[in-house]
């Protein structure tokens, strides 16, 4: 279960407190009387709960709540990436009746909870929440400002928990009130509508450089990281023809196995463009932070190298298989800020990295590293950069300290 911390909110009760992250979720209600453990002690024997002494009775229906929704509640909010305090709220204040609606359809509870003002009265919020909730579902749409119609509810039963976000959420709304045919139709014949099928129909990708197919298949995908490293490539992809600021030939892409070859044909069309000469004549400001070579067995050299002008960042992208060469303008821009390493460990595959450094503070971090072929990086190597700026920034900090004892000391001189 994905809920983490503390949450409270109001109830008719009193301030109810959950602690959904423990061994065993607890649920404490604060009233005039104190704070109250719900359902502290089960007696297996008797089949009942011992209550806290100061129990009133007009808890009952609050601890049948508790007693028969509560798992159903925390299991069907941990589904969800934002939000979660006003979804639970909002179960635990309504019932049954937001319980199933959340497991029907877990978009158009996100919606209404995102909607209902949670500064209201908690007796006004209640009952304007219940009220909303025995509504059809049209004509919740329809308060919503969202077309009321079944196609619409059978829309947002596809969108997974997870992508229930409200930015999302009025995309989806956008493109179903636009009423492009093309559009609805892929939104009709998608499995999921996840936040990458929304994105690829929002943005400038569709129809000029993404095909209705492509989108169908990024619907049917489920894992949040495979869909994440998609939509990485592609933004990597935009970012190429934003670089070469001209027209570049583009395939359309059609499957989600010819997002690489397109992605390959784009960067010889960006190298032809930008010219191999421009980009080989290029020398590069001062590396940011030196190399750093390792003794090895082997003969092939081992360590961090700075590759420092263009000529070394094309032999990089072509031996490793890359686009590293389209970042060649941008580190002579950066001058300094940004660089690109060639990183050789020991019976471990090359990577290269790029290493942005903040001027502000000195620091440097990891912009993006990638192994052959565009590939992640093995985490051996990926370990190996991250200790190597890590042991630069204590070098440099003791520098500066040692700096400044020295002065120190030669004023009190």
């Amino acid at each position: 279960m994905s809920l983490i911390g503390e949450y409270t909110f109001e109830c008719k009760e009193g301030l109810l407190i959950l602690h959904p992250n423990l061994r065993q979720a607890q649920c404490l209600l604060r009233h005039p009387s104190g704070i109250l453990p719900l359902c502290p002690r089960y007696e297996a024997e008797s089949g009942q709960y011992l209550l806290p002494f100061g129990y009133s009775r007009s808890m009952d229906a609050l601890l049948r709540l508790v007693d028969s929704l509560g798992d159903r509640i925390l299991q069907g909010v941990s589904r969800f990436q934002k939000n979660k305090a006003a979804l639970l709220k909002f179960c635990f204040n309504t019932g049954r009746p937001a319980v199933e609606l959340m497991e029907d359809c877990p978009a158009l509870i996100g919606l209404i909870a995102a909607r209902l003002d949670a500064t209201l009265p908690i007796g006004e919020y209640t009952e304007k929440a219940a009220r909303l909730v025995r509504r059809k579902r049209g004509e919740i749409l329809s308060s919503l400002s969202y077309p009321a119609s079944k196609s619409v509810i059978r829309l947002l039963r596809k969108i997974p928990a997870a992508d229930c976000e409200s930015a999302h959420l009025g995309a989806l709304r956008n493109i179903i009130v636009a009423g492009d045919p093309a559009k609805i139709k892929i939104l009709r014949h998608a499995q999921h509508i996840n936040w990458l099928v929304l994105q690829l129909l929002s943005e400038k990708y569709f129809p000029a450089r993404v095909h209705p197919s492509f989108v169908l298949e990024t619907g049917g995908l489920a894992d949040p990281e495979a869909i994440e490293e998609i939509w990485l490539q592609i933004a990597e992809m935009d970012r190429i023809i934003e670089t070469a600021a001209c027209e570049l030939y583009v395939p359309a892409l059609r499957r989600l196995e010819s997002l690489e070859p397109v992605h390959d044909i784009l960067l010889d069309e960006y190298l032809a463009v930008r010219r191999y000469r421009e980009i080989a004549g290029l020398t590069f400001p001062e590396p940011p932070l030196p190399g750093l070579e390792t003794a090895n067995e082997n003969t092939v050299p081992c360590g961090i190298f700075p590759l420092e002008n263009g000529r070394e960042l094309l032999r990089e992208g072509a031996e490793m298989d890359h686009c590293i060469a389209t970042y060649a303008h941008d580190i002579v821009e950066a001058n300094g800020e940004l660089y690109a390493y060639h990183v050789q460990v020991p019976r471990r595959p090359p990577a290269t990295v790029l290493i942005r450094r903040n001027p502000l503070h000195g620091t440097s971090r990891v912009q993006e590293i990638r192994g052959r072929g565009n590939t992640s990086a093995d985490p051996e190597v990926e370990l190996f950069v991250n200790d190597w700026l890590a042991r630069r920034e204590t070098d440099q900090d003791r520098a500066a300290a040692g700096g400044n004892a020295e002065f120190s000391g030669a004023e009190q001189t």
